[in-house]
């Protein structure tokens, strides 16, 4: 019902409406949602049910669609009204008195602190040969590993050989 409102009623209404009609108030575009109604529920419900339902389908979509149009103005102009209230408090609150409060300067750091990504994360340099012992380490554990699972895979070649000689 919008694309028909928009593209066949609002143009032909506009020819014959006074110029201050699209002002954002409450009775914004109710009659270009009253006819466009008319005419979509009119023919859809012709469509429908023939002759016999184009009289509700008119009635039925002019109020449903004239109240969806009310619905969006009264929240547009509820929405003006709290951006005007708030500006209002804005200009309020910039005539008010500022209090200004002295404190006494501060000391300038020695040494600017050294923020990065790094220092957020926790994570820290690690000296090179720390760094080779603890990969030394992580190597003789995947080597006891794989020890461990060779000599368990002979244990169970040799239990295959055991039953298949029985």
């Amino acid at each position: 019902m919008k694309g028909l409102r928009e593209w066949l009623v609002t143009p032909s209404l506009r020819k014959y409406a006074s110029v201050n009609q699209d002002k954002p108030t409450r009775s914004f575009k109710l009659t270009d949602s009253a006819v466009a109604g008319a005419i979509g529920g009119g023919s859809w419900n012709y469509h429908l049910r023939g002759k016999a339902g184009v009289v509700p389908g008119i009635l039925t979509a002019v109020v449903v669609c004239t109240a969806g149009q009310v619905a969006a103005n009264e929240v547009r102009v509820q929405r003006i009204n709290y951006i005007l209230r708030r500006k209002e408090r804005e200009e309020q609150d910039k005539t008010k008195e500022v209090r200004v409060v002295e404190r006494p300067l501060q000391p300038a750091p020695q040494e600017p602190p050294k923020h990065s990504w790094l220092d957020r994360f926790k994570f820290y340099r690690v000296p090179d040969e720390e760094y080779l012992n603890k990969l030394k380490d992580k190597s003789d554990q995947t080597k006891l590993s794989i020890m461990a699972i060779e000599q368990r895979m002979n244990e169970l070649k040799l239990l295959l050989d055991e039953e298949h000689e029985v």
